[in-house]
């Protein structure tokens, strides 16, 4: 994750349940909604003290059919600085 452990925790993934709207099928103009269910997914962290970061998260992708489609890589860098 970084070089110094001492600037961040060690993030943590959080997972959030939501509802998200959708339009019926057939009710153009005036739509009617159903809605669907869903899981999120976001990771969090506490800063310790100023300094620099990078991540390095690595996943996969999956269709609605739980088959792998591809594999993605992400190296974000942070600055932290002092408020």
């Amino acid at each position: 994750m970084s070089s110094d452990p001492q600037l961040i925790r060690t993030p943590e993934i959080e997972v959030v349940e939501g509802v998200h709207p959708l339009p019926k099928e057939g009710t153009e103009g005036r739509p009617e909604f159903e809605t669907q269910r869903y899981a999120d997914h976001y990771w969090r962290t506490t800063v310790k003290r100023p300094g620099k970061v990078v991540y390095h998260f690595s996943f996969q992708i999956l269709d609605r059919h739980r088959q792998l489609k591809g594999y993605v890589q992400w190296d974000p860098f942070i600055t932290i600085e002092e408020a």
